[in-house]
């Protein structure tokens, strides 16, 4: 088996994978990313004897079809895995996607549904395909969004569901389940958001309401990097991580804004 992973996410799907029977340190491959948050996984890694590459795994295809894994699982990897890549897997690839599917392909999936006030996600643990997270489902779950969640512990919560739903996710494709295509969107301007920061992570504050800012520093607080960053009406720029970092230009914020 092959496990792409990186993050937390990636850390708990290696240790859900050596649990099962039918995988184990030998018979594991790992892809991952030499960055802070993949540390963990790499120090797994290198403590277990676990064979692993930190370069993208599209530049190793002659090493994945010689490899010859039943399933490639790809754990909030970074980067998109090609079709040569995933018709290397005998039983097929499956992706654990941060959203409800169809809505919220791609990334930033978490700060997105929380900037539009979305009110639920979840996870998707689907079939991956050419076309990005357009693959079957396999399993779905969804989850409330609290009104104090933000992009950290959202992130969390959903990692958790994830790792909880992927023995389960992984018995039933192991046995020949399929899953069922996407439900039709009926929304098409929450499909698909792409690998950049929401806004450049910067509002204008007579653009928006003082909700809508609340909902995007709540999006953007993912210590340690950067929080929301809001452009005053004298040009300046504010960092905010909570709603009383905005109390005091509260009369700024445009009371019709719809640009969220």
């Amino acid at each position: 088996m092959i496990l792409c992973a990186n993050h937390r996410a990636g850390y708990e799907a290696l240790f859900t994978l050596l649990s099962r029977e039918f995988v184990s340190e030998t018979s594991l491959v790992v892809f991952t990313h030499d960055n802070d948050e993949s540390k963990p996984i790499l120090d797994a890694c290198k403590k277990l004897g676990i064979k692993y590459f930190c370069e993208n795994i599209n530049y190793h295809s002659d090493l994945v079809a010689a490899f010859e894994p039943d399933i490639i699982l790809s754990c909030y990897y970074r980067f998109i895995i090609k079709e040569n890549i995933l018709s290397s897997a005998k039983r097929g690839c499956l992706n654990v996607h941060p959203s409800l599917l169809p809505y919220y392909k791609g990334t930033f999936s978490t700060p997105w549904a929380i900037i539009n006030g979305e009110k639920q996600t979840g996870v998707s643990i689907h079939e991956m395909v050419k076309n990005v997270d357009m693959g079957k489902i396999i399993m779905q779950t969804p989850l409330t969004i609290r009104s104090n969640d933000t992009a950290y512990s959202l992130y969390h919560r959903l990692v958790t569901l994830a790792i909880q739903m992927l023995p389960s996710a992984l018995e039933v494709f192991s046995q020949g389940y399929n899953g069922k295509p996407q439900d039709s969107p009926k929304d098409s301007s929450k499909l698909y958001f792409s690998r950049k920061i929401p806004f450049d992570g910067i509002l204008n504050v007579d653009e928006i309401t003082y909700i809508q800012g609340c909902n995007f520093i709540r999006a953007m607080y993912f210590p340690p990097h950067q929080g929301a960053q809001f452009r005053l009406r004298d040009g300046s720029l504010l960092e905010a991580n909570n709603e009383s970092d905005i109390l005091p230009i509260s009369d700024q914020f445009h009371k019709r804004g719809t640009l969220l």
